[in-house]
């Protein structure tokens, strides 16, 4: 139970992250070159989201191109995958806490007071499970598994897809036009920092590029390590019938 906790917890801090992240990138609109001041800025700083129903003004941003519709897919998609995950974990962790409650005092008034918490998560099947043991374990070694290869499934594509972004480059602009101009450099482009001025605008595209998917490919790693982890731990379980390789919270 320890480590489904643990790791579920670990997830809702990610998702946590994430949403608030992309929120916040979502209501202050992206960096943009506007038609009407002729300079870099975020034209919908103050408008606090509002430009998201207002679709006439999404003209103000000249460059890069198309660059409100982007940003409001990007964050929309980054939002509702955030959620999801959130809403996954939090179940783990209530199951994580209830498998735990449940087996070291299962009498009648610590399975009414978890039933009321709980009526909202299938209180129902956790009650039925609680009053048999077998039943018990297996449900929430079965619910483990799933939602630990939910875990590795979308820690696994974040990785690829901020992996191919890295390799990719930065959109920006240079001596050529507005492209990916490291695109064809296969990675290279990343330890010859003498190229890397030759993205003029946005300034230090590059650089912000770099950082941010390098700290994504490492959470996302660390999301993948951790969920493969549990996966393998519920499986022998399961199937050995011993116990989690991860140190029970009954043993400390």
């Amino acid at each position: 139970m320890l480590s489904s906790v643990l790791a579920a917890f670990i997830g809702i801090l990610g998702s946590g992250y994430c949403i608030i992240i992309s929120a916040l990138g979502l209501s202050h609109g992206p960096y943009c070159f506007t038609r009407l001041e002729r300079n870099w800025m975020y034209p919908f700083t103050e408008s606090s989201g509002g430009y998201l129903l207002e679709y006439n003004k999404w003209s103000a941003c000249q460059e890069p191109h198309n660059i409100v519709q982007w940003n409001v897919t990007l964050f929309s998609i980054l939002l509702v995958l955030g959620g999801i995950e959130f809403i996954l974990c939090f179940i783990q962790i209530i199951n994580g806490i209830l498998g735990g409650v449940c087996g070291l005092c299962c009498s009648h008034e610590e399975i009414l007071l978890l039933a009321v918490i709980l009526i909202t998560l299938e209180c129902n099947m956790f009650y039925r499970c609680c009053r048999s043991e077998s039943c018990n374990k297996t449900y929430r070694s079965f619910i483990s598994i799933v939602l630990a290869l939910l875990g590795v499934a979308f820690s696994a594509y974040s990785c690829i897809i901020f992996t191919l972004g890295l390799i990719q480059g930065p959109f920006c602009n240079s001596s050529h036009g507005w492209d990916y101009i490291f695109k064809d450099t296969a990675g290279g482009y990343l330890t010859d920092y003498l190229a890397w001025s030759r993205c003029t605008e946005p300034t230090n595209i590059v650089e912000w590029n770099t950082i941010l998917l390098s700290i994504l490919i490492a959470l996302s790693g660390l999301q993948l390590i951790i969920c493969s982890l549990k996966v393998v731990a519920e499986l022998k379980r399961t199937l050995c019938g011993t116990y989690s390789v991860f140190v029970q919270a009954g043993i400390l």
